[in-house]
């Protein structure tokens, strides 16, 4: 099965991809097609049709039209479309994030969360560590992590599409989404291994910016401060972008490490179960601590560009299709 917006090109290139095996989903986008196992998301081909010699791409037609007709693949559903709006997509330029509300279907939200919890019943979630070192880190295996339920929050809802939107760039499908939930500790810190004030994932120079949009679906409701909320610095991925390109390498890993005041005040963003949080790569984030007697749930995912070459639009928001609207 082809899906919307392939075209011919897209019955060539997934006539060649068919020989993976499995259930295929084609998308055209940019000049580019996109063929993507349904069941496999980690499995992904791009292939740049603007880059293959007119002769090879007219024999590759030719090859699919009688590969085609010997492949029998049920009809796959296209990805929801977005409902972020342009206000949301410029409040996403401007402070580096935005909360899209009741983004999560109740069926699709209430799958996961039973997924999740199948795991806690079995007493899984929590590391029990080596010689007392790491004991109480959030661990999840990818019989979870990876599971169809808490996968389909992104493939069975209006999220990639928002992303994309927001972004203006083709995503790929995350592999993995990472389970969080924040208890309440004893002596009322926040529950995160990363005992610093903000930070931003992978912050290394190398490694930051390395995925396109930072995902935080809310399976809890945390409508109140205190209760584990993901909290952002609003536009400092602007800033951020700035001092990494000032800095040395260890000037910037100190600046991290000591929590440098970004002059900016942390917001605690609250939630409805359902609701998704789109934050920049860059932005300067944290988790609160949960005061509450509520565990809060949620699950991150990090979803990839499909051209690699737009991290460079990522470290420099200024210049690129993110720069803040005038």
């Amino acid at each position: 099965y082809i899906g919307q917006g392939g075209g011919s090109d897209g019955v060539a290139v997934a006539a060649v991809a068919a020989e993976y095996g499995g259930s295929f989903l084609c998308e055209a986008d940019r000049g580019h097609v996109r063929i993507s196992p349904v069941r496999a998301p980690e499995c992904v081909l791009l292939m740049g049709l603007d880059t293959v010699p007119d002769k090879k791409l007219s024999n590759m037609r030719r090859f699919a039209r009688g590969a085609a007709s010997l492949i029998s693949l049920p009809p796959v559903a296209d990805l929801p479309p977005p409902s972020v709006t342009q206000a949301e997509i410029d409040a996403y330029n401007r402070d580096g994030y935005v909360v899209c509300r009741g983004a999560l279907p109740p069926d699709v939200l209430a799958r996961a969360r039973h997924k999740i919890q199948s795991g806690l019943d079995l007493g899984l979630g929590r590391s029990k560590g080596f010689l007392g070192i790491g004991a109480g880190r959030q661990k999840w295996s990818k019989e979870y992590s990876a599971s169809e339920e808490v996968l389909g929050l992104v493939l069975q809802s209006c999220v990639m599409r928002n992303c994309e939107a927001l972004t203006s760039a083709v995503c790929l499908p995350p592999r993995v989404g990472q389970i969080a939930l924040r208890e309440r500790t004893k002596d009322g810190s926040k529950d995160f291994a990363v005992k610093l004030d903000w930070h931003i994932d992978a912050y290394e120079k190398l490694s930051a910016a390395r995925f396109g949009i930072l995902v935080v679906a809310a399976l809890s409701s945390w409508e109140h401060e205190n209760m584990g909320n993901f909290t952002v610095y609003p536009g400092t991925h602007l800033k951020v972008a700035a001092m990494m390109k000032e800095k040395s390498w260890s000037e910037w890993n100190r600046t991290v490490r000591q929590s440098e005041d970004l002059g900016v005040s942390p917001v605690q963003v609250c939630a409805r179960a359902g609701d998704v949080i789109l934050a920049h790569p860059l932005l300067a984030h944290d988790v609160a601590p949960n005061l509450s007697d509520e565990t809060r749930w949620a699950v991150i995912f990090r979803p990839p560009f499909a051209d690699a070459a737009r991290r460079e639009q990522l470290l420099n928001p200024e210049e690129g299709p993110l720069h803040p609207p005038s």
